[in-house]
């Protein structure tokens, strides 16, 4: 800035560097971190250079040499619209230059944080920017005091803001993590009608809360949707027995019966029976079947019917 014998004073001669460091700060930070940034360093530079004003001279001299401020580089005009000294409050219209074919979009932040800093060395007060009206054209600017200055402690706040952004991703991987497990619960254990009063269930996976709940509902409504007289629980794809398969298999079948249908078990390998054997699971209470064929031929016997090949004419 020029000392206060000037009545107009052009700002940021070093516009194309200050430009270049803008662009380079919103390529490779987001929007809110960026404007952080560009803040801090327009609010700094603003004080720099209002330092370098002769501040021996009265506030009105002060006032008459920020009177019209020329942004160099096609950044436009700061004209002050109103200046209400005793509040402190200094209304400004930012207008862009005839000759520039960009917006004020980029650099608004920047030359509205280093007016609130000019403004801060002027009044001896923390003061800071509020954007009342915004055209593509025209800005205008309001500075007045306020504690909601430039943040202070840059580093922490990008600090904080990483960890907002690492909290996201994990939040939108959680729900994902989510939604992939109700999509597997909905295609897991399909209730099967194979005839008019049986049904098969096919099991696997674990069975800990809330799945075994969910999937004794699910066994229940198919049971009364189909009329089944006869469930057959489909263990073959269950390779291990845990701790909480018995007591699903226990809480199925004592459910169902109430409805009226007998529970068949299917698919029972050594591994299954072995395991069976060792969680105390009293078997005398099931009917076992090695393959879904064998449990099938038994419902049959039951109804008295039988499947036959048809002799064709």
């Amino acid at each position: 800035m020029s000392d206060s014998s000037n009545q107009n004073v052009t700002i940021f001669s070093n516009e194309t560097l200050v430009k270049s460091f803008i662009e380079i700060i919103e390529e490779i930070a987001d929007s809110s971190e960026s404007t952080a940034i560009i803040e801090k360093l327009g609010y700094r530079t603003g004080k720099s250079e209002a330092e370098k004003i002769n501040m021996n001279a009265n506030k009105s001299d002060f006032i008459k040499v920020l009177s019209s401020l020329n942004l160099k580089g096609g950044w436009g005009t700061a004209e002050i619209t109103d200046l209400a000294r005793d509040s402190k409050i200094v209304l400004l219209k930012l207008t862009k230059a005839n000759d520039s074919n960009q917006g004020l979009t980029p650099a608004k932040c920047f030359i509205s944080s280093y007016l609130a800093g000019l403004f801060s060395i002027l009044f001896r007060e923390d003061m800071w920017y509020e954007h009342t009206k915004e055209g593509a054209d025209c800005l205008l600017i309001k500075i007045s005091p306020s504690e909601n200055v430039v943040i202070n402690d840059l580093k922490t706040f990008l600090k904080q803001k990483e960890q907002e952004k690492i909290q996201h991703l994990e939040n939108i991987v959680e729900q994902r993590s989510l939604d992939l497990k109700n999509v597997i619960r909905e295609l897991s254990s399909p209730v099967i009608p194979v005839l008019n009063n049986t049904i098969v269930i096919p099991l696997f996976g674990k069975f800990e809360d809330p799945y075994a709940s969910e999937l004794n509902e699910k066994i229940l409504q198919g049971v009364v949707q189909y009329g089944a007289s006869y469930l057959l629980l489909d263990l073959t794809a269950v390779k291990e027995l845990d701790e909480f398969t018995p007591s699903v298999i226990h809480n199925i079948t004592n459910s169902v019966k109430l409805l009226g249908a007998e529970t068949f078990l299917v698919g029972i390998s050594p591994d299954i029976s072995s395991g069976i054997v060792r969680s105390g699971m009293d078997l005398g209470n099931y009917k076992c079947f090695s393959t879904l064929q064998h449990a099938l031929q038994y419902t049959l016997f039951i109804e008295g019917l039988e499947i036959t090949k048809s002799m064709k004419s």
